[in-house]
């Protein structure tokens, strides 16, 4: 399964909008409008399916998006969304370009309301294509990224504002807010009313789960809705997150509820909960007492009859689980040992270790097998440590690797 690409969901009053704007322009009526938003809040995807109204409704839809390594070329932005190109099969845009581009070997600064020559020049030029491709049929231009914008271009946006209402144009700009951002200071000072300004906010619980639904196949269960809250109501890193589950085929949907698959030890203990309790109880200790258990250490620390324990086994054995190694237990699968293992409370396993120990040293096994349950999580042992210490310190020590000052 692969994520649905959508990022609507949530976005339907801004949508609808947008529309409204794109019937009004296509009337006659221009109209500005600037989306706002932090990144992955749906600007892009908002000005997308605007696009896709305009040109359904017969305008010519053209697009652009500034980009941060041209803000030192005066009217890149622009000249990029209207195709002045000097290589264009258009009369017009070529000739528009080679004013544009001759003003930039000159090196002269673009610059807010310059009023140098070459400004003037570019201006005109690009405002003057604009009033064309307008007589030719109604136009919609949506720009994104305009805080990225060179301040040239954004000029022009100025006095496309404040003009658009006498044209067949509609003009969508989106960008990212920011106290130190030219279009946001030239879209808030500019006179209310003569523009449309959606601003978008993180998603709304609903449409959250909504969007993920729609991405995962089923409704947000527990688990994915939890992970989703690192998200923030972002429609990017919620679409994100989803792709990346649906990549590794970490999502399953059941009963219409769609949850990350859970942890490998979950799934192996959920597999064996059709076992009897004696029969789980009984693996959970093998798992602890590991690769050199027996049926003998097994009933010793289950305080069970050796007969019990046998049957027990047997049971575990069909299920497939364990099987005999000349005198041990073992697991067939080492993930099984290790999953029963893991899932176990540590307060549980400290507790088991525990009980190992002293059961393995009143059968008089080796220290360092009793020590091994003790350093693993063995809890405060009291004088039962002290007791033991004292009876195998002189093996203890015979073991040890002798002592060097060097």
């Amino acid at each position: 399964m692969e994520a649905r690409i959508s990022g609507l969901v949530g976005r339907e009053a801004e949508t609808a909008e947008v529309r409204r704007l794109v019937e009004t322009a296509v009337a006659g009526a221009g109209q500005s409008a600037f989306i706002v938003g932090e990144a992955g809040l749906g600007k892009t995807s908002v000005l997308e399916e605007g696009m896709g109204t305009a040109r359904r409704l017969g305008m010519r839809a053209l697009s652009g998006a500034a980009q941060d390594r041209e803000r030192q070329l005066p009217f890149a932005a622009i000249a990029g969304c209207l195709g002045a190109d000097a290589a264009s099969s258009d009369g017009l845009r070529s000739r528009v370009a080679e004013i544009v581009q001759g003003h930039e070997r000159r090196g002269i600064p673009g610059a807010l309301g310059g009023g140098g020559e070459a400004d003037f020049a570019g201006m005109e030029a690009l405002l003057g294509l604009v009033e064309d491709l307008c007589a030719r049929e109604p136009l919609a231009l949506f720009f994104d990224n305009l805080q990225l914008a060179d301040p040239a271009s954004l000029e022009v946006v100025r006095r496309l504002m404040r003009s658009v209402h006498q044209l067949p144009l509609l003009l969508v700009g989106a960008y990212r807010p920011d106290h130190l951002c030219e279009v946001d200071r030239l879209v808030r000072g500019a006179a209310l009313g003569r523009h449309t300004v959606l601003e978008l906010a993180p998603l709304s619980p609903s449409a959250a789960s909504a969007l993920l639904a729609e991405q995962c196949g089923g409704a947000p269960g527990p688990r994915l809705w939890s992970m989703a809250q690192g998200a923030a109501g972002n429609p990017l890193y919620l679409t994100e997150l989803a792709a990346a589950l649906l990549r590794e085929k970490a999502i399953e949907v059941h009963d219409g509820a769609a949850d990350p698959v859970p942890p490998l030890k979950t799934l192996i203990t959920r597999r064996w909960r059709h076992l009897r309790d004696d029969v789980l109880q009984a693996l959970r200790v093998a798992a602890v007492l590991g690769a050199d258990c027996t049926v003998t250490d097994l009933a010793a620390v289950l305080d069970r009859p050796a007969h019990e324990v046998l049957s027990i086994v047997s049971e575990a054995a069909g299920a497939g689980i364990l099987c005999e190694v000349g005198s041990h237990l073992v697991f067939r699968h080492a993930l099984v040992r290790h999953a029963l293992y893991e899932a176990l409370p540590g307060s549980t396993r400290a507790m088991l270790h525990f009980r190992a120990a002293q059961v393995l040293a009143g059968t008089g096994a080796t220290p360092e097998r009793v020590a091994g349950h003790l350093l693993a999580e063995a809890p405060e042992t009291g004088g039962f440590l002290t007791s033991w210490l004292m009876e195998s310190a002189a093996a203890l020590t015979s073991r040890a690797p002798p002592w060097s000052s060097s």
